[in-house]
């Protein structure tokens, strides 16, 4: 998806999911029809779109798209991969593109306190797909977090005299 996104996709603070750009290097409109939306982009995603936009103009690309290939073309999913990799070897960083979704899925669901739907809709999945049992992984400290959030818990109410 992210390789399908245009500059005319960015609309202030909300990113218009339009298309996509399948392994072929094909433009498609999504693998169904909940590909398509809208996600409200937070400040750090602003920028971020923001910068790369802003040196697509410096290059004088001349490309509608965000993420595009090497001399503003469309990108391909086998560039992003090796760039990736690229990436991954620098920072020390692991996974796929794709296992970013199960990242965000997992960090979104067990940091915030946004409704299971609105997640889905986020992903663009469906109401009946099972989006946690699929994407949600245990996040790096998460049960940690768990068992104090339980242990402070049990203190407060001992110390209320409710246990």
């Amino acid at each position: 998806e992210c390789l399908g996104i245009r500059e005319e996709d960015i609309g202030g603070s909300v990113l218009y999911i339009r298309r996509s750009v399948n392994t072929h290097g094909t433009v498609t409109e999504g693998k169904n029809k909940n590909a398509k939306r809208v996600i409200p982009l937070p400040p750090m995603a602003q920028a971020i779109i923001s910068e790369t936009i802003e040196r697509n103009h410096k290059a004088n690309f001349g490309t509608p798209w965000v993420f595009c290939g090497y001399c503003g073309e469309i990108a391909n999913q086998c560039t992003m991969r090796k760039h990736w990799n690229r990436l991954k070897a620098e920072r020390d960083l692991v996974g796929s593109p794709y296992s970013l979704r199960h990242t965000f899925v997992s960090i979104v669901s067990s940091q915030t306190h946004l409704a299971e739907g609105t997640i889905k809709e986020l992903v663009g999945h469906s109401q009946s797909m099972d989006t946690f049992g699929t994407y949600k992984h245990a996040v790096k400290g998460e049960l940690e977090r768990a068992a104090d959030v339980i242990n402070l818990t049990f203190e407060r109410l001992k110390a209320e005299g409710n246990t």
